[in-house]
């Protein structure tokens, strides 16, 4: 595309615009027209990915217990009579089934384990209306303590996020500490421990209605206890009371059918890949045990008619009498679409491939493994995608949508999202065999696989003729970022290059662009955090460089107008 010379006179009845074609002033860039692949290991299953499964490698705790009276709105907690824990989440809560409240007094004891930080926190809500799964997905106030003990937030959501006043403070936050929140019309008051004076005082000026309460964490292992409302004189005490689901991974459901006796466990001793496996247990009676997966999210595993599916699964088992059936069914196992028995199962691991070749069109349809014979069955890694003539040059990746990119003449492709983020995201946990990869805890979901990472989106890059951009995790170390420009653009005869060709790619290759971080400083105003951001971007850019000088580094710092912060951090590297 070339931009000409232009033109205009002012007529009477209008604009007329006179165009030079002739005379080329500049150029926009060939990488003007591209797309994001955004929380790759999560949105893209199914999808680009060809991995149908979601969950492949069993890591994922069973589904926490039911609480009574409450309504759980995504993350695991784990409840014990009067308080209750729960593990980092990007805004999952739990919200209490009982009449709404206007004014009173709601106090609980709050304290922190694992990584703090001054950007995550967790705390108590009030006047809940609406709530959902979602990081913003409800109406009510929050009052939250920074996971690092240095600040008190008070927020609104109205399926939003807006901050009313935070407060300073030290407090050690591995330790207990008593929050008391007083609600009295638009004005909310918010007590630290023994303290007299509220450390914030705010009147709403949105004064938000009567509404339940509730608890949230933002990024943070938190613990609760003595969780207690005083409304109009009467005080209650809130319990946590449930009952445990089946023992089964997360992304997987129990399938048990007939007079089946069953037993579910999460083995952590003896797994093929990772930290877990499933184990499922025939006792005895007839029917069928196992588990099923729906593919990410639930949605469904889309199949169509007459297409093959294939797949591989890691299993070893004791005292089976039978044969493991892996199969497509409907989603509540009425019909099944294509199945396989896979037989020779021992006590050792061992691969065990399957085809799969469905009789109908079924969107929303299931896969099961199952056994219908007394013995236990250890099961890992499970994968199912289209054959190698249904993904796009050998790549793990759909052909059908990986050539509607192609036709679309995308020029630039980014790989990048919040997944990112998390702690364990390391790109050296992205090469070798998948089947081998370790699982990390996520962000979107407690874990998730390196089944497509950096090295597969570079290599779908290059054959797909789209220019790569990728963002990387800003606390990953410099010599592990100086090694990683080495296994992609490095001589096949260095050390890290030599690996590269021994994964099968000999030729570099020649990465260009690197986005350091992604979305960083995005919650908070904090000045330390932009200049933590600002530190770990010169350290790892420069320890980049060293390998190849021709690289070109994005900033992830997220912008806000007319902030001091943002400012020196745009300026500290050159915009």
């Amino acid at each position: 595309m070339v931009l000409a010379v232009v033109s205009g006179t002012v007529l009477s009845h209008g604009t007329e615009i006179h165009v030079d074609a002739g005379n080329v002033v500049n150029a926009s860039s060939p990488l003007i027209y591209g797309a994001c692949i955004e929380d790759v290991n999560h949105e893209i299953y199914g999808g680009l990915y060809g991995q149908r499964l979601y969950g492949e490698s069993f890591e994922e705790p069973a589904p926490p217990i039911r609480l009574a009276g409450w309504t759980t709105c995504g993350g695991d907690w784990l409840p014990a009579a009067s308080s209750i824990s729960t593990t980092a989440n990007s805004g999952a809560k739990i919200v209490r089934e009982q009449p709404p409240f206007l004014d009173g007094t709601l106090e609980f004891d709050i304290r922190f384990t694992g990584t703090t930080s001054s950007s995550n926190n967790a705390g108590a809500l009030v006047r809940v209306r609406n709530p959902g799964t979602g990081a913003d997905a409800f109406d009510g106030y929050e009052i939250s303590l920074a996971s690092n003990g240095t600040s008190i937030l008070l927020g609104r959501h109205q399926q939003d996020w807006k901050l009313l006043k935070s407060a300073a403070v030290a407090v050690d936050s591995s330790q207990w500490q008593h929050l008391s929140v007083v609600l009295a019309g638009a004005r909310i008051q918010v007590f630290l421990n023994a303290a007299s004076s509220p450390a914030i005082d705010c009147v709403d000026a949105v004064g938000l209605p009567a509404g339940t309460l509730g608890l949230r964490t933002w990024g943070a292992n938190a613990q609760f206890q003595n969780l207690k409302t005083s409304i109009g004189g009467h005080a209650e005490m809130h319990l946590f009371d449930g009952a445990p689901a089946a023992n089964v991974s997360g992304q997987w459901d129990p399938v048990q059918t007939g007079g089946a006796q069953v037993k579910f466990s999460i083995d952590s001793s003896q797994s093929y890949n990772s930290g877990r496996s499933q184990c499922v247990e025939f006792v005895s009676g007839k029917g069928t045990a196992g588990v099923a997966n729906q593919g990410l999210n639930r949605w469904g595993v889309a199949v169509k008619k007459g297409t093959t599916y294939v797949g591989r699964v890691y299993l070893r088992a004791t005292g089976l009498h039978g044969e493991v059936t892996v199969s497509l069914q409907s989603l509540d196992g009425a019909k099944v679409y294509a199945s396989q028995a896979l037989s020779g199962v021992t006590g050792a691991w061992a691969k065990f491939p399957y085809t799969l070749v469905s009789n109908a069109d079924d969107g929303l349809a299931r896969f099961v493994i199952s056994i219908n014979s007394p013995g236990t069955l250890w099961i890992d890694q499970a994968v199912l995608m289209e054959p190698p003539t249904g993904r796009f040059q050998g790549l793990p990746v759909r052909e059908d949508i990986a050539n509607a990119m192609v036709a679309g003449k995308l020029s630039f492709l980014r790989y990048g999202g919040t997944a990112v983020n998390a702690p364990e995201y390391r790109w050296k946990k992205m090469t070798g065999d998948p089947d081998r990869r370790a699982q990390y805890q996520g962000h979107w979901h407690p874990y998730t696989s390196n089944g497509f990472g950096m090295i597969e989106f570079v290599a779908f890059c290059e054959r797909a003729g789209i220019q790569a951009a990728f963002a990387i995790n800003v606390e990953e170390t410099p010599q592990d970022m100086a090694d990683m420009i080495e296994y992609l653009n490095g001589d096949a005869t260095s050390p890290c290059g030599s690996a590269r060709a021994a994964d099968g790619h000999p030729k570099p290759y020649g990465v260009k662009y690197i986005e350091i971080g992604n979305e960083e400083v995005i919650w908070g105003d904090v000045a330390a955090d932009y200049d933590h951001y600002v530190q770990r971007f010169k350290l790892l850019a420069a320890a980049m460089r060293q390998k190849d000088p021709n690289l070109i580094f994005i900033n992830a710092a997220w912008w806000r107008g007319n902030n001091t912060n943002c400012e020196r951090v745009f300026k500290a590297l050159n915009g």
